[in-house]
Parts: C-alpha cells; sequence; structure tokens
C-alpha cells in the first residue's frame, strides 16, 4: 500500500508467524523446511496464530524482507548525521551465474555497522563499466545522494576492479562528488606473499609433498576409524594448511607407524620434511592467529596496520631476523634477495630446538646437505613473509601504488596524541568540505570542543586514561568508545564516519560462502529475489535495531 506521504508500507497481520519464519531462514532452513517447523511447533504449543503457513508464504515473506531491509539502509544512509559510508564489492559465478555483491559499511548513532546491501545477478561481461553501472543504479534507487557521502571502495585487487584507467574504484570516483579512498584487500595481499614464499621451500618440493601426503591418508579409511580424526582437507586457503601441519604434527607418531607398516617408505615424507614441518608450523600457526582477527566484520584500516605490524614482529621474534648491514661472515646466514634482511643458520636451529626433542634428534642425524637445504628452506620463506607483510598496504592511489597518506586517527587512543591545533588541519580540515554539507558550523564546532575535552578528561581523570592506554590492536571501534558512555559524541561520529572505510573484503567472501550454502544443488530453483531475501533476512533483527535507534533519536 501506499501511504500518504508516497512512501510504500506493508501490513503483516501475523507478526509472530511472520518472525518465527524469517528467524528459521536466517538459521539456514529452507523455505518448506521452515513451514514444517512452524506447523510442528503450532501443534506442540497450541498456539493458533501459527497456523496456515505454507512454503509460499514463507516466500512472500521473505521477499516482502528485501523491500523493508533496502527501506531501512536508505534511512539510515539518507540521515543528515552519517555524512560518510563505505562500499566493498566482489563477483563470483555459482551454478553457472554470475553474481556481483555488494556491502555497505556506515556509522549510525556512533556505532560502526556492517551491512550486506545487495547480492544481484550479472549477465553482462564482466567489465568495469558493466559493474559500476550496475552499482550506480542501485545506489542511486536508494539514495540519490549517495555520491557527497561515498568515502572508499574496496575490492579484492583483481584488474576489473583496480585498474588505473577504468577499474571499478577509478569509475567510482569518477561518480563521486569528492575523493574516493581506494582499499585494496589486505587478505588477498598476504595470500599473494604466502603463495609466493612458499614456491621457495625446496623449489615447492614441501608442498607437494604436504598435499600428497594429505590425500592419501584422507583416503585411508580404516586408518581414519582408528584414529578417529582424518587429516584436514588442503585447500586454497593458507589457514587450512597450517591446520593440516598442525594436524601432522599431533599425530605424528600414529603416521610413521603407518608408513613403517604399509612399507610407504618410497613415497613417504623424508626426514627433513618432517623438520620443516616442525619449523614452520609455529609460523602458519601465527599467520592463521592473524588471519581471523583481520576477518572481523568491523575491524578499521589503522588496526588492522597494527596487527599485521604485530605478525611481522612475531615472526622477527621468533627466528632472530635482522635487517640493515649484512655481517662479514656471510657464510653462516641466509639473506633475501634485496639483502636488506637476514638471518643466521644458528637462529634456524635454535628455532628447531625449540619445537622438541624428537624433532632436533631428526634434524642432528641429517647429513650436511640436507641441513643446508632445511636451513635454507626455513630462512627464505620466513625472510620472503617478512619483507611481503611490511610491503603490505591496503591504501591505493590512483596508480593502485600504496598511499603515502597515513590513516586518520579514529582511536580514543591515537586521537589524545594529537594536539587540538594538529587534530584540525591534519584531519578535520582534510574533510571540512564534506562534512560541512550535512552538518552546520556549530556542528562542526562541537567536534573541535570534543577533542579539547577528550584531551583535558584524559590528562585528568586517571580511570579514563588507563582505560585508553588499555586500549590495543585487540579493541573495536565500538568497544573503545563505549568505554567513555555518552561522552565526545560529536568526535565519535566523525571518527566514525572515517572508520567505515573496509580493510579488505572478507566480509563480502563470507556473503559468497552464505550463499552457495543457502543455494546448494537441492535449490538449484530458487529464484534471485529470494536469494537476496535470505542473505538479508540474516541481518533483518540488526536493521530493525538500527532502525529504531534512528527514530528514537536518543543515542545508544
Amino acid at each position: 500500500q501506499v501511504h500518504e506521504d508516497g512512501r510504500y508500507f506493508v501490513e503483516i497481520s501475523n507478526p509472530l508467524r511472520f518472525w518465527l519464519a524469517v528467524d528459521h531462514v536466517s538459521a539456514g532452513l529452507s523455505f518448506s523446511q521452515v513451514s514444517k517447523v512452524i506447523q510442528h511447533t503450532k501443534n506442540r504449543t497450541k498456539i493458533q496464530k501459527l497456523t496456515c503457513l505454507n512454503d509460499h508464504m514463507v516466500g512472500q515473506y521473505i521477499r516482502v524482507l528485501v523491500g523493508v531491509s533496502l527501506n531501512v539502509i536508505a534511512d539510515l544512509i539518507s540521515d543528515t548525521n552519517l555524512w560518510a559510508f563505505s562500499l566493498a564489492a566482489d563477483a563470483s559465478t555459482h551454478q553457472g551465474t554470475s553474481l556481483l555483491d555488494q556491502r555497505i559499511r556506515i556509522c549510525s548513532k556512533g556505532r560502526l555497522v556492517n551491512l550486506h546491501l545487495i547480492v544481484i545477478p550479472f549477465f553482462d561481461r564482466h567489465t568495469a563499466v558493466n559493474y559500476v553501472s550496475m552499482l550506480v543504479g542501485v545506489l542511486t534507487a536508494l539514495l540519490p545522494g549517495w555520491r557527497d557521502k561515498l568515502i572508499s571502495v574496496a575490492t579484492d585487487g583483481e584488474a576489473t576492479m583496480t585498474g588505473r584507467h577504468g577499474g571499478v574504484q577509478t569509475l567510482m570516483e569518477r561518480e563521486s562528488t569528492h575523493g574516493v579512498l581506494r582499499v585494496w584487500c589486505a587478505l588477498h595481499q598476504i595470500d599473494l606473499v604466502v603463495k609466493a614464499a612458499a614456491k621457495d621451500i625446496a623449489d615447492g618440493k614441501f608442498y607437494k609433498k604436504a598435499h600428497s601426503f594429505s590425500v592419501h591418508l584422507r583416503a585411508q579409511s580404516n586408518l581414519i576409524t582408528e584414529m578417529k580424526t582424518q587429516c584436514p582437507k588442503d585447500t586454497t586457503r593458507w589457514v587450512a594448511f597450517g591446520n593440516m601441519l598442525q594436524w601432522f604434527i599431533a599425530h605424528r607418531m600414529r603416521l610413521v607407524e603407518h608408513i613403517e607398516a604399509n612399507e610407504l617408505e618410497d613415497s613417504a615424507p623424508s626426514p627433513a620434511w618432517w623438520v620443516v614441518v616442525y619449523a614452520l608450523s609455529p609460523v602458519f600457526d601465527r599467520m592463521n592467529t592473524t588471519i581471523i582477527m583481520l576477518q572481523g566484520d568491523n575491524l578499521v584500516l589503522s588496526q588492522q596496520n597494527k596487527i599485521i605490524a604485530e605478525l611481522v614482529a612475531s615472526i622477527r621474534f621468533m627466528l632472530e631476523i635482522n635487517e640493515g648491514a649484512l655481517p662479514d661472515n656471510r657464510d653462516s646466514i641466509i639473506e633475501s634477495d634485496c639483502k636488506t634482511h637476514w638471518l643466521s643458520v644458528h637462529s634456524i636451529k635454535n628455532h628447531i630446538a625449540d619445537q622438541g626433542s624428537w624433532i632436533l634428534n631428526i634434524f642432528s642425524r641429517c647429513n650436511a646437505r640436507a641441513k643446508n637445504l632445511i636451513s635454507e628452506s626455513v630462512g627464505l620463506f620466513c625472510l620472503h613473509l617478512v619483507i611481503g607483510f611490511e610491503n603490505v598496504k591496503a591504501e591505493r592511489d590512483g596508480n593502485n601504488l600504496p598511499s603515502d597518506l597515513e590513516n586518520p586517527p579514529v582511536y580514543p587512543a591515537e586521537l589524545v596524541k594529537l594536539r587540538t591545533g594538529a587534530f584540525i588541519s591534519n584531519v578535520l580540515n582534510i574533510y571540512r568540505q564534506r562534512i560541512e554539507m550535512f552538518w552546520t558550523d556549530a556542528d562542526v564546532n562541537l567536534i573541535e570542543e570534543d577533542h579539547k575535552r577528550l584531551l583535558r578528561a584524559y590528562h585528568q581523570e586517571p580511570l579514563l586514561k588507563a582505560c585508553i592506554d588499555g586500549h590495543d590492536s585487540g579493541t573495536l571501534f565500538n568497544d573503545a568508545w563505549d568505554s567513555m558512555p555518552d561522552r565526545f559524541q560529536s568526535l565519535r561520529s566523525l571518527s566514525g564516519g572515517l572508520a567505515t572505510a573496509f580493510p579488505n573484503t572478507a566480509s563480502v567472501e563470507s556473503d559468497f560462502s552464505k550463499i552457495k550454502w543457502e543455494k546448494d544443488p537441492h535449490r538449484a530453483s530458487m529464484i534471485n529475489l529470494s536469494l537476496a531475501g535470505i542473505m538479508h533476512s540474516k541481518q533483518f533483527q540488526k536493521l530493525c535495531t538500527l532502525n529504531d535507534a534512528l527514530n528514537d533519536q536518543s543515542f545508544e
């Protein structure tokens, strides 16, 4: 129906049944399963309001949900208090259909929120012009003034997305009123670094042996039954490879017995291979921890940079990697190709010794050639990781090269390090023209006053100072500002707009994983509108909460 102000509205006569249907769909049930579950619930609870629900009605509910969700998102973006938002986009093919997935990050009422925007089928050629044409059409339909608020676009680094002349990011920047921060997914950069470094481990033989060994073990049904565990599958994700190395170590004794009992010595891993497994496992374990942290929905760019820097520091400490002038005796060191980083063979031996007496004995029994190969493989791999990770930078310039601009401070712990004058010139003035399109002069003045009050409170309130000083790379944006409830709201809103930039596209990749789960071969006939509804059902409660806070006007 059409309201007096021209807006459409839908009346749900049975809200309980509607909400149960949405909750069950968001949990992964098909429309048919939802109707049956609710019918069973009605039979057990004797609640008559749950009667007469079939899969067709569930489908109608979910399709209505799409319109309601997009309307709420449009209201959130059009809020005059929201001065900036960011986009993350990626494309993939599922069941022969190309899909374009779009996510959006906003700061509503001071809270950073990562939302699924839309997933739509793509039937044209996969060109940047076609991508942007579709994105612009969607954004214009939702919010005609989106060009004034777009602050950042993140992609996976594929040429169509990042091309400096006609890539998606370039074309989106031309569409926007102001400059756009370009982000190349840091996780994809990390993946490229690890992939290149892994090729240098014994000329790629280490990885091939690990993969073939895992394939063999996964085919041994009797061994799996006896061990009550199965070797993790080696996928394209380095997290899976790291888990596989840990599994090899955890079940090493039984695997060695299996090799000896089945006379697999010719195809079995060599002693030197086992030494490399033990030496690299803690490195992969540390990388996996970092990758998991980088996949957070509300991670911000400055936080991501700190997490990556901590990863580099951990690997440096683990292998005692040095940077700078090379020692005179180069026979006892492993040096990088660029001659900037090096580590000693002795530090590699110490690292192997740290992994336990069994692997140290294996290493001691290796001949000189095998020891040199182990030291070189482990050393070069770690050197390549350190150098590669040091060069990972999500922010890119117009030529898709690392940007020279530093991330603006968005955390209280970062803001207290700036004098108010420096904050105004280096942060506020850079975005003043954009902000003043939506905020009054009085609103902007409140930002400056908030920064003064934050500095004063930091130096005069010991409890607040201790709280801010306790924030680290694992502290989320919302948690950091929530530690000072109902204070510095204007400064928080400014910081929230700057923090909306996606540091990577992990949440978009997560959307495609959900799509493949929801639209499996048994649901291949699902129409795209229903698929979109299923995706929105997973965040519908969050949207309702945001909408309530927006209409209430009271900060939560």
